[in-house]
């Protein structure tokens, strides 16, 4: 037990005060999350004109022998451009008129980037930023490879920052004041998402992961020696209670009521950034997920309508050729709102799949026995906090080696795939991080009360256990 005590204390003095800043910030992660671009750039995107050019004419500039799997229309610089992918890996950008000329998508005008910054704001530019490594608000790693970022800087009162990639003109970030300053206060000391560690996406790993690690056995051998202090004072006096006084007497009470809690919330956050893939069970089938995600190739023959009826709508700012298994069907979007519509309908019906459009994608990936059920509740592995995924859903349950389970929108196509390991370690994370599960999902007042309780329970045995490794270092000093 001595050892026990020993590690306890050396761990605790280092990490208690990291576990006050990732209690705090936290908290405040459950009110408030990290800036997202959102849908900004889609109320901003230039609409499709009317007069386009038949699909055929497309389809005659695919190189020789290629086939098309892919296609849309949109916008590249303010120029109505469709974007063709082929079977041999081509990629065309045309002009969407009657020239289809060739478009170079990563040669931005210099003065289109200013003007496409503006339809952000309606007050002036202060000042353009160039960036030349990721900052605090652009903090992923698929973010490097759009540098150099221009950082417009507005001159609004809720001081907005837009960031946009200077390859392509993509609008990347918006983010205001007020949104900066809580998430420096909620994920980016709770996420480590400073620049300097956050640009090595693998050191950044290794250091958050190294840290919740520690944190999880400094948990550990807190329960193990308070556990055992309650044992050993029931033992001397016959009645259950704590045998210190002051801080230590908090420390200990707090700490066998929330320590198990503070454990598994240290662990995983940890595992939610390390490759887990063959823990607690293996994975037969890496691929599985991937597969039944990819998009099919796009047979443009099987659409029943001409496209141009979709573009001569009000508002229309892309369309999008797609296929579920042999379903096809359009996305088309209005700015930021999108509908899916069924491509094989020539009245151009809202998209529905079916069971056997699921089986004409699925079967041919999984080769085995499934069960597939729409269901219209959340359930423990399709759940979210906010409560806002799709409602309803299908779920497939294959009979594989991997125990598959897929969640498939019969209104958009997208799906979330699990394997039975997948499914075990969201117990880890992200329920015993966030407690996102069916129940906490459809009770949000108990989940935030819930939150809430372990929060400050934690803070209870991190604050003291700061004082506590202050006394500790003080001893240590004064005996030198």
């Amino acid at each position: 037990m001595k050892h026990w005590k020993q590690l306890h204390r050396i761990l605790g003095t280092i990490l208690a005060p990291l576990f006050v800043l990732w209690l705090i910030s936290g908290s405040v992660m459950i009110f408030s999350s990290y800036p997202r671009l959102g849908d900004a750039a889609d109320r901003v995107a230039d609409t499709i004109p009317e007069l386009l050019p038949p699909l055929d004419s497309v389809r005659s500039r695919l190189p020789e022998g290629e086939r098309c799997t892919a296609l849309a229309l949109g916008t590249t610089y303010g120029v109505p451009t469709f974007t063709i992918e082929t079977d041999s890996g081509t990629r065309l950008t045309l002009r969407a008129d009657s020239t289809l000329a060739p478009v170079d998508p990563k040669a931005m005008p210099e003065e289109w980037c200013r003007s496409y910054a503006g339809r952000f704001s309606s007050y002036p530019i202060a000042h353009i930023d160039t960036l030349r490594s990721i900052d605090t608000w652009t903090a992923y790693e698929r973010n490097k490879k759009e540098l150099p970022i221009y950082r417009f800087v507005f001159d609004d009162p809720e001081g907005t920052w837009l960031y946009l990639s200077g390859k392509s003109g993509r609008a990347l970030q918006c983010c205001t004041k007020r949104e900066r300053i809580v998430s420096s206060l909620g994920t980016v000391p709770h996420m480590f998402y400073y620049p300097g560690l956050r640009s090595n996406r693998s050191l950044w790993v290794w250091v958050v992961s190294l840290l919740g690690g520690l944190g999880g056995v400094m948990c550990l051998s807190g329960l193990v020696v308070g556990i055992h202090m309650l044992i050993r004072h029931y033992r001397r006096r016959h009645r259950l209670g704590s045998p210190y006084r002051g801080t230590f007497r908090w420390h200990h009470i707090a700490g066998c009521l929330f320590g198990l809690s503070l454990m598994l919330f240290a662990l995983s956050g940890a595992s939610s950034l390390i490759d887990l893939s063959d823990f607690p069970t293996p994975r037969h089938d890496k691929s599985l997920a991937k597969r039944s995600r990819a998009e099919d190739p796009v047979d443009l023959s099987l659409f029943a309508t001409d496209y141009r009826k979709l573009a001569a709508r009000t508002g229309v700012t892309g369309i999008a050729w797609r296929q579920y298994g042999t379903k096809p069907y359009y996305e088309v979007t209005y700015g930021e709102r999108s509908e899916t519509l069924d491509g094989s309908d020539p009245s151009l019906a809202p998209l529905w799949l079916t069971e056997s459009d699921l089986r004409s994608k699925l079967e041919p990936v999984f080769g085995s026995p499934m069960r597939i059920e729409l269901i219209d509740e959340y359930d423990n592995y399709y759940a979210y906090n906010r409560g806002d995924y799709e409602l309803p859903i299908y779920r497939v349950s294959v009979e594989d080696a991997d125990g598959s389970r897929l969640y498939v929108s019969p209104t958009g196509g997208y799906s979330r795939y699990f394997s039975r390991n997948d499914r075990l370690q969201k117990w880890l994370y992200p329920f015993c991080h966030n407690l996102r599960s069916k129940f906490f999902s459809e009770h949000g007042t108990i989940r935030l009360v819930a939150m809430l309780t372990l929060v400050l329970g934690g803070l209870v045995v991190s604050v003291t256990g700061v004082v506590m490794g202050w006394r500790y270092l003080r001893r240590l000093t004064r005996r030198k």
